[in-house]
C-alpha cells in the first residue's frame, strides 16, 4: 500500500529540508532515505495504564532527593507512553542514584529504570561482519539500560564467555548510570564506559510544528554498527528512527540524562580473560620514583593486553603504564611522621591469557587457595561455588563502626598517616587486604567495592547497596604530562585547609544549662579547624574518550580523585570540637573538595568528573571542551533534544543551559 509523506511523519505542514534537519540528515537528500530514517508515527503503542507512586528517591548519600511520583515501565512501549504522558511537563530517568553530582536529581516524576533490565535481540540489524570494526559480532551486545553492571558481568556475559572492557570501581550501577555519566576505569589504552557503546535507542520529545511528538530514535556514529536499509524494512515494527551522524552520537550518549530516558545500549566487549595483580607498598617521593623505579613481578608483552593500537599511546609515557592493562595508585594524603613522607600503593593487573573453558581455573590456583587459606585474615573467598570467586569482604556494619570510631574530620589527626600506612597499605601490599577493623575505612572508601550476593541468596534480585561508609568524592581528570605537579598540588592543598565552625563541647553544654537556671546563657564560639582527610587519594588512568562532554575528551588523562566519608561524627566528651551531622559533614567535605577541585581546574585545565561533586559553571565547559559550544557541538545537539525542557532538572540549572520558560 502507497503511502504518502504526510501520512509516514505524521506532520501536517513541513518541508524535507526541515524533515531531514530533525532527523540529522544531509541535505539533499530523497523522499525514500527520508522515510527510512524517520520514526513511523503510531508504531509504538501501549494499552496499559501509566501509574506513579509517590516515592522518595534520594542518591547514595542522601544530599540529593525528594518525594516525586515515580514510574517504573518495563517494556519499550510503556517507557515510551510514560514520556508521552509527561511531554507537558518534566521528567528524569535514575539508576542506582550513586551520583554525588545533581545530574540524576529528578524535577517532578521520574522514571527508575529497574525493570527494564536483560538483552535484546539484533534483530537482524546489523551489517555485514566485514562491513563492522568488530573483531566478532557476538562481541556485540544489545541491552536495556536498567541492566545494572553487576548483573551484566555474571548473568549475561560471563555464561557466553565474554566480559567488559573495563568498568568503574562500582558495580551496583546502571549500565544507563556509567555511560550517560562517563564513568571509567583505570589503563592507560582504556577508555571510558561510555567508548564502548556502538549505538544508543533514546526516547525523547521533538518539536514538530506547534506540537511536542514523542519519538523514538536509535542513534549511532557516521559509520554506525546498523544497516540502514534492514533496519528501514522493520521500521513499522520498531517505531523507532535511524540517525546516523558523529556530532550527535557524541553529545548524547555522554548526555546526563537531560536529552532523554534510554531504553537501550548497544555495547562491544571482548572474550573474557585471567587478570594477575601484583600490589606494593612504598614510601612516596614523587611520581617519577614510582612509576621509573616500579619493580615489575608481572609478564608483559609490552601494549598488546591493552584495547587500543599501541602505536597511539604517546611515546613519553611511563613505561609502568605503557605496558600494563591496568594501573592504579593510592596515596596517603596524610603525612608519615616517621619518614616524614606519606605512603603510596601501587596495583597492577595483567591479562595473561584469555579463557576459552569458562570452568577454566588459573595453573597456580591450588597454589593461590593455600596461600589464602593459610592466611588469618585469607583474602580469597572461595567458600561457595561462584566461580570466578572475588576477594573476601565482610559487613558494611563493621566497616562503618571502623570508620565512626577512628575519624572525625576536625580533629588533630597528626597519626593518621602512620595509621594507614600500618593497617592499610601494608597489609594490602602484603595480599592481606583486611588487618583489624581500622582497615576497612581507607579500603572501601577508596575502591568502593561491593561484594556480589550468593545467587541462592534471597536478597539478590535487591539493587546492592553502595559501599559503607557514605563518601563524596572530587574526580579530576588532569593531561597526563601535568600529573606530576598536579599531586604535588594536592598534597599542599589538603595539609592547608581550614574551616570556621562554631562549638559547644559538653561541658560548655553543661555550663549553659547551669547558667540557664540563673537566666544566663552561654554562646557557642567558632573555632578554626584543620580539616584533616581520612582516605587515600586514588590515581587511575583513561585513554582519549570520543565523546564531547567526557572528562577524558580527545586527552591522555589522568584522574586524580580526593574522596571524603561523610558519615556523622561525635565530638566524645570534653573534646575541643563539635559533633557533625552527616549533612554538616556533607557540608564540610564539599567546601574542601571545591578548594582542591578549581586548583586543578584553574591550573592544568582539570576537568572534573560531571558525575561526581563539581562546582563547573557554563563558562567552565566552554573553556575546557572544544566541542561544548562550537565545532558542531553538544549544546546544539541538546537545545535540539530538550528543546521544551521537559528533561531539565537541577545539574541543567548549574550551567544555565535550563530550556523551560
Amino acid at each position: 500500500m502507497s503511502q504518502s509523506l504526510q501520512q509516514a511523519t505524521g506532520a501536517e505542514t513541513f518541508s524535507v529540508m526541515d524533515l531531514a534537519e530533525s532527523a540529522s540528515m544531509d541535505v539533499p537528500v530523497s523522499v525514500r532515505e527520508l522515510l527510512s530514517r524517520r520514526p513511523a508515527p503510531g508504531a509504538i503503542t501501549y494499552d496499559g495504564e501509566i501509574t506513579y507512586d509517590r516515592t522518595k528517591w534520594a542518591n547514595w548519600i542522601s544530599d540529593h532527593g525528594d518525594t516525586k511520583g515515580e514510574a517504573a515501565p518495563s517494556s519499550k512501549a510503556e517507557l515510551f507512553a510514560t514520556v508521552q504522558d509527561n511531554k507537558d511537563g518534566k521528567i528524569r530517568a535514575v539508576g542506582s542514584g550513586h551520583s554525588h553530582s545533581r545530574a540524576p536529581v529528578p524535577e517532578e516524576r521520574y522514571i527508575d529504570l529497574k525493570n527494564l533490565t536483560g538483552t535484546l535481540n539484533h534483530n537482524g540489524w546489523l551489517k555485514d561482519t566485514d562491513d563492522l570494526d568488530v573483531e566478532d559480532k557476538r562481541h556485540l551486545v544489545r541491552l536495556k539500560g536498567g541492566t545494572r553492571i553487576r548483573d551484566l558481568n555474571r548473568q549475561i556475559l560471563a555464561p557466553k564467555g565474554l566480559a567488559l572492557k573495563n568498568m568503574g570501581s562500582f558495580d551496583g550501577q546502571t549500565i544507563a548510570g556509567a555511560v550517560n555519566t562517563g564513568t571509567h576505569g583505570t589503563g592507560m589504552g582504556l577508555s571510558t564506559v561510555a567508548d564502548m557503546v556502538k549505538s544508543v535507542e533514546l526516547v525523547t520529545v521533538m518539536p514538530e510544528g506547534d506540537e511536542r511528538v514523542v519519538q523514538m530514535y536509535r542513534i549511532e556514529p557516521s559509520d554506525g554498527i546498523t544497516d540502514p536499509a534492514e533496519f528501514g524494512r522493520d521500521k513499522t515494527t520498531h517505531g523507532m528512527g535511524l540517525i546516523q551522524d558523529d556530532e550527535t552520537f557524541y553529545s548524547v550518549v555522554v548526555g546526563y540524562g537531560c536529552m532523554g530516558v534510554v531504553y537501550a545500549y548497544t555495547m562491544e566487549v571482548r572474550d573474557y580473560y585471567w587478570l594477575k595483580e601484583d600490589t606494593q607498598s612504598r614510601s612516596w617521593l614523587d611520581y617519577s620514583s614510582i612509576t621509573d623505579d616500579y619493580t615489575g613481578k608481572l609478564e608483559t608483552d609490552e601494549i598488546s593486553t591493552a584495547e587500543t593500537d599501541p602505536g597511539t599511546i604517546p611515546e613519553d609515557v611511563p613505561e609502568l603504564l605503557r605496558n600494563h592493562r591496568h594501573v592504579q595508585l593510592l596515596i596517603n594524603l596524610p603525612r608519615v611522621h616517621d619518614d616524614g613522607q606519606p605512603r603510596a600503593q601501587t596495583t597492577v593487573m595483567e591479562r595473561t591469557h584469555d579463557i576459552t573453558d569458562p570452568e577454566e581455573k588459573p595453573e597456580d590456583w591450588e597454589a593461590l587457595v593455600d596461600n589464602a587459606a593459610g592466611q588469618d585474615n585469607k583474602w580469597l573467598d572461595v567458600s561457595d561455588d561462584r566461580w570466578p570467586p572475588e576477594r573476601r569482604k565482610t559487613t558494611f556494619q563493621d566497616i562503618s563502626r571502623a570508620l565512626g570510631n577512628a575519624f572525625h574530620p576536625l580533629k588533630d589527626k597528626s597519626g593518621w598517616g602512620g595509621t594507614l600506612r600500618t593497617f592499610f597499605f601494608k597489609p594490602a601490599a602484603a595480599r592481606e587486604p583486611f588487618v583489624k577493623k581500622r582497615t576497612k575505612t581507607a579500603w572501601y572508601i577508596a575502591l568502593r567495592r561491593l561484594r556480589d550476593k550468593n545467587t541462592d541468596d534471597s536478597n539478590y534480585e535487591q539493587m546492592p547497596k553502595p559501599p559503607s561508609p557514605p563518601a563524596i568524592s572530587t574526580d579530576v581528570a588532569v593531561p597526563l604530562h601535568h600529573l606530576e605537579d598536579a599531586i604535588e598540588d594536592v598534597f599542599d592543598i589538603a595539609d592547608d585547609i581550614y574551616q570556621d565552625h562554631e562549638v559547644m563541647p559538653f561541658w560548655r553544654q553543661a555550663a549553659d544549662a547551669a547558667v540557664g537556671l540563673f537566666g544566663g546563657n552561654v554562646e557557642p564560639r567558632v573555632e578554626t579547624y584543620k580539616i584533616h582527610f581520612a582516605s587515600p587519594m586514588g590515581i587511575r588512568f583513561v585513554a582519549p574518550s570520543d565523546h564531547y562532554l567526557s572528562a577524558a575528551h580527545d586527552e591522555w588523562s589522568a584522574m586524580i580523585e580526593v574522596p571524603f566519608p561523610v558519615e556523622a561524627a561525635n565530638a566524645q566528651l570534653l573534646a575541643n570540637v563539635p559533633n557533625v551531622s552527616q549533612s554538616e559533614m556533607i557540608e564540610i567535605a564539599k567546601d574542601a573538595l571545591t578548594e582542591i577541585e578549581t586548583h586543578l581546574v584553574e591550573e592544568y585545565d582539570g576537568r572534573p568528573h560531571m558525575g561526581k561533586y563539581n562546582t563547573l559553571t557554563k563558562q567552565d565547559l566552554s573553556e575546557l571542551y572544544d566541542n561544548f559550544d562550537r565545532n558542531g557541538d553538544w549544546l546544539e545537539t541538546y537545545r535540539r533534544f530538550n528543546s521544551f525542557g521537559i528533561f531539565d532538572n537541577t545539574w541543567t540549572d548549574q550551567f544555565d543551559i535550563s530550556q523551560a520558560e
